[in-house]
């Protein structure tokens, strides 16, 4: 299985190369960008939503990407959860953008081994990174066609 680091990297690889900036990433266990509910306040122990990759392209937009090795319910419903209202203290001060306008991204190693929660996931997701063992990055893009491409890095 294809670790969730390699994910994140190969997908940062890709972004660049297609002329994404990225403006931050988050490796397992440290970094990132951490997005609070709206008059959240950080407390020890407890995480807002922390994107792995917060890329920007001048055309596109501001991307939020969640990768791990297999197709993962529970990231997509974080990503939309951030375009739900809850979160738009946080995206327009970090980010500088409103949450209708982010476009949501999520990244999973290949092969899928559950089909059926890949699809449940591009259902809430338009945007599907997969990255093989060889470091091949495809890209389902359902809404910007000019962006989609498959690369290998």
């Amino acid at each position: 299985m294809v670790e969730e680091v390699y994910v994140t990297k190969a997908i940062a690889a890709w972004l660049m190369h297609a002329n994404w900036k990225i403006e931050r990433i988050a490796l397992p266990r440290g970094g990132g960008l951490e997005l609070l509910p709206n008059g959240a306040k950080p407390r020890k122990g407890e995480r807002g939503v922390v994107p792995d990759i917060v890329a920007r392209h001048q055309v596109a937009g501001v991307l939020l990407v969640e990768s791990k090795p297999q197709p993962n319910l529970d990231d997509a419903a974080k990503l939309v959860a951030l375009k739900s209202g809850a979160y738009d203290d946080s995206i327009n001060f970090f980010l500088r953008v409103q949450a209708k306008d982010l476009l949501l991204g999520v990244g999973f190693g290949l092969p899928v081994v559950d089909l059926r929660i890949q699809s449940r996931v591009q259902e809430r997701i338009p945007l599907g990174f997969g990255v093989s063992k060889s470091g091949a990055v495809t890209v389902e893009w359902n809404r910007y066609e000019d962006l989609t491409r498959t690369e290998r890095f």
